[in-house]
C-alpha cells in the first residue's frame, strides 16, 4: 500500500456472509472492526483466496478518520489492533453438504457446531520506542483462510455495503449493529429480534460469554448502545433504522421490533451525509449502493450526462439504453456478487468512463450506432431473428471493451459499407443473449 486510504478505497465494498454476521461473537474495538472491514473490501470477485495486505501506521490513521503526521501512541494502537486481531473469537456455523444446503438430524433441526478462529495471519516490523514499549510502524496483513467460505464466492444469504458507511461512525457498536440489523433486510421493513440475542451479539466477548450483569436493564442498554448507535447508522449509511416497539412481559423487555428503510445517501469529503434523492450534488462516481434499484441508478445516470436526441428514433434508443445499463448495473452473475444490489464489474466499467470523461462520448456513440439506418440493415442482412435482444447483447459487449468500441465508432462506423461491417465483430456475442 503505497498511499493512504482515498475516496475510491471508501467505495469499495464489504460483503460478509449472514452466518458469519448472525452466528459469531466477538469484542473488537472501533478501529479494529474498521480494519477487518478494509480487509474484506479489498477481496476481488475473481479471488479463490486472501492476499496478504501492506498496511502501514498512516493507513491505518486514515482508516480511522485520523490527520496528520502519527505520534506514539498511534504507533502502539497500531501494533495492538492487528495483533488483537490475531486472537481467535466464538463462531456458531451450519454444517452444509457439498451442494451448500444446510444439514438435519432425524428430527428436522440444523445441524450446528461451533469453532474458534481469528481474523487475521499477520506480519509487523516491530521496535522498542523511547517508553520501552513495543510499537510498529508498517506490516502485513492476510484474512485466516478459515474465513473464505464466509467472505468468497458467497451465494444465498450475505450482506454488502460501503466501507464509506462505516469509516466516520464512533461507536463500536454503531458498526455491528449496522451489519446485524441489515443482515435481516430481506425479511422485510419490519423484524422483530429478541433483546437477550441482541445483547449477545454487541456485548459478547471473544469467547461468546457476555456478563449478563453488563446493562441489566433495558433502559441503560438503550441509552449507552442503541441510542447513538441508531443515530450514527441513520446519519452515515444507507438505511435508516428506528424501534417501533419494546415487546414486555409484566413490565420486562424481551423484544424489539425494528423497522428499515432504504435510502441513497452517500458522504461528502468531510464525511458529511449526502442525500442524493434531494441534492444535486453527486459524486464523480457511482457509488455500488446506486444499483440497489433501476430507477434510482437511472436518475443517477441522467446527473452525469447530458443527452440531446434529434429525433423520436433517437430517444426511443436512448431509452433502451438506460434500462440496458441499469439492467447490467444491478444484474447478478455468477462471477460477481452483488453489492448492495449492484453489480460492480459493470459500475466500474461506467467509473472508468467518468475518471476519463468519456462517459458522454460513449452513450452518444452508442445512440449513433443503434439508431442508425446502417444498424437496422446491417440486423437485416445478417436476418437477426430477435433484433432486441440481439441489440442488447451487442450493448452490453460495447460496454465491456468500451474503449476498443470508442475508437472504432469515432473513426471507422460512418466511413464503413455494409460490405466492412464484419470489422465491428458483432456477427455472434460472445455471450448468453438474454
Amino acid at each position: 500500500m503505497n498511499k493512504h486510504i482515498d475516496d475510491r478505497d471508501k467505495l469499495y465494498p464489504v460483503t460478509k456472509g449472514n452466518q458469519l454476521i448472525q452466528n459469531s461473537r466477538y469484542n473488537l474495538t472501533l478501529q479494529q472492526q474498521k480494519l477487518v472491514a478494509y480487509a474484506i473490501s479489498k477481496i476481488k470477485p475473481q479471488d479463490n483466496h486472501f492476499e496478504w495486505l501492506d498496511i502501514t501506521v498512516s493507513d491505518f490513521n486514515s482508516l480511522c478518520g485520523k490527520t496528520g503526521n502519527p505520534g506514539n501512541n498511534d504507533y502502539l494502537l497500531f501494533r495492538d489492533s492487528i495483533m488483537g486481531l490475531s486472537e481467535t473469537f466464538f463462531l456458531e456455523e451450519l454444517e452444509t453438504d457439498e451442494n451448500g444446503n444446510a444439514k438435519r438430524d432425524k428430527n428436522g433441526n440444523f445441524i450446528k457446531r461451533t469453532t474458534n478462529v481469528n481474523w487475521f495471519d499477520f506480519e509487523l516490523e516491530e521496535r522498542i520506542n523511547s517508553k520501552g514499549e513495543t510499537v510498529a510502524s508498517k506490516g502485513k496483513i492476510k484474512l485466516n483462510e478459515k474465513l473464505n467460505k464466509h467472505l468468497i464466492g458467497l451465494k444465498g444469504v450475505y450482506t454488502s455495503y460501503s466501507l464509506q458507511y462505516i469509516m466516520p461512525m464512533r461507536s463500536k457498536f454503531s458498526i455491528r449493529l449496522y451489519e446485524y440489523i441489515k443482515s435481516f433486510s430481506n425479511y422485510g421493513e419490519k423484524i422483530e429480534i429478541d433483546l437477550e440475542e441482541l445483547k449477545d451479539v454487541l456485548l459478547s466477548e471473544n469467547d461468546g460469554v457476555r456478563d449478563p450483569n453488563k446493562y441489566k436493564k433495558y433502559a441503560d442498554f438503550q441509552r449507552r448502545v442503541l441510542d447513538d448507535s441508531i443515530e450514527e447508522i441513520n446519519r452515515y449509511t444507507d438505511i435508516n433504522v428506528e424501534i417501533l416497539e419494546a415487546k414486555k412481559i409484566k413490565r420486562v423487555v424481551y423484544a424489539l421490533v425494528f423497522r428499515i428503510s432504504f435510502k441513497t445517501q452517500v458522504l461528502d469529503k468531510d464525511n458529511n451525509p449526502v442525500d442524493l434523492s434531494e441534492n444535486d450534488l453527486s459524486p464523480a462516481l457511482f457509488s455500488y449502493s446506486h444499483g440497489a434499484s433501476k430507477p434510482k441508478f437511472k436518475a443517477e445516470l441522467l446527473k452525469r450526462v447530458n443527452i440531446n436526441c434529434a429525433d423520436e428514433k433517437e430517444k426511443q434508443v436512448w431509452d433502451m439504453l438506460q434500462n440496458r445499463y441499469a439492467a447490467l448495473a444491478n444484474r447478478h452473475t455468477k462471477e460477481d456478487r452483488r453489492i448492495d444490489g449492484g453489480n460492480v464489474q459493470y459500475i466500474d466499467l461506467f467509473n472508468e468512463m467518468i475518471e476519463k470523461d468519456r462517459l458522454e462520448s460513449f452513450i452518444n456513440a452508442q445512440l449513433d450506432k443503434y439508431a442508425s439506418r446502417q444498424w437496422e440493415n446491417l440486423l437485416e442482412e445478417r436476418a437477426v431473428s430477435n433484433p432486441d435482444a440481439y441489440t442488447r447483447a451487442c450493448v452490453k459487449n460495447d460496454i465491456e471493451s468500451w474503449q476498443e468500441f470508442l475508437n472504432r465508432s469515432e473513426k471507422t462506423f460512418y466511413e464503413t459499407s455494409l460490405a466492412d461491417t464484419p470489422e465491428w465483430d458483432i456477427s455472434v456475442p460472445k455471450f448468453k443473449v438474454d
